[in-house]
């Protein structure tokens, strides 16, 4: 065979062996050898409804050591304190919203505004493991929590918002519960504390709020 006649006829061989074939989803691509196959897909967004929702709470409270059968959910603000048996601790729950056709969850930050400030606490929010009401929520019987708290060293001023990471902690009240989070000082049984405006508090703007994006 001539060596034209060769070189024509491995490139044949070549052309038949390595393909790459464009699948009519429009989102994947296939290249085959011999020896193996291997793929690669483009990842297209296929969320419905992809973007940022600001919820407000649908209940809040907080609970004192000091006062352990008192209610405190038409309160104004929220207090956290930490105290020798008078701890402060907060409570606040969201209606989390059904995530559209395809979409996930990718971001979730709860948002509260500084009433009372003492910098340089850290304050803790934990997932709650048990439905509760701000009606009747007292430090007896507030409910249990679960997982690892996220926490964040108080520094802003009245009128600050602070602002925790919760997306962990919000995908998993997804998997089930929905309870919301308690909030409390990282240390308690010392001196110190915040107050931040509750969902009764007049000026819309300094609510609690949790933000969720979708993708």
């Amino acid at each position: 065979m001539s060596r034209p006649v060769r070189a024509v006829a491995a490139l044949a061989v070549l052309t038949a062996v390595a393909t790459l074939a464009w699948q009519p989803s429009g989102a994947r691509y296939t290249a085959g050898t011999a020896a193996a196959a291997q793929t690669w897909s483009r990842a297209a967004s296929t969320c419905a409804s992809p973007g940022t929702q600001t919820l407000d709470a649908v209940a809040d409270s907080y609970i004192d050591q000091a006062l352990p059968t008192t209610t405190k959910g038409t309160a104004s603000q929220i207090q956290v304190a930490s105290s020798s048996a008078a701890n402060r601790r907060g409570l606040i729950r969201f209606t989390l919203p059904a995530p559209g056709t395809g979409c996930i969850l990718t971001a979730a930050h709860l948002n509260l505004t500084v009433g009372t400030p003492t910098a340089g606490r850290t304050v803790q929010v934990l997932t709650v493991a048990s439905a509760w009401t701000e009606a009747a929520v007292t430090w007896n019987t507030q409910p249990a929590t679960t997982g690892s708290p996220v926490s964040i060293v108080a520094t802003l001023p009245n009128g600050g918002v602070e602002s925790w990471n919760v997306l962990a902690q919000t995908q998993a009240q997804y998997a089930g519960g929905g309870y919301g989070w308690l909030i409390r000082d990282a240390t308690e049984n010392d001196t110190g504390g915040q107050a931040y405006y509750a969902r009764e508090y007049p000026m819309v703007a300094r609510r609690p709020a949790l933000v969720l994006t979708f993708a």
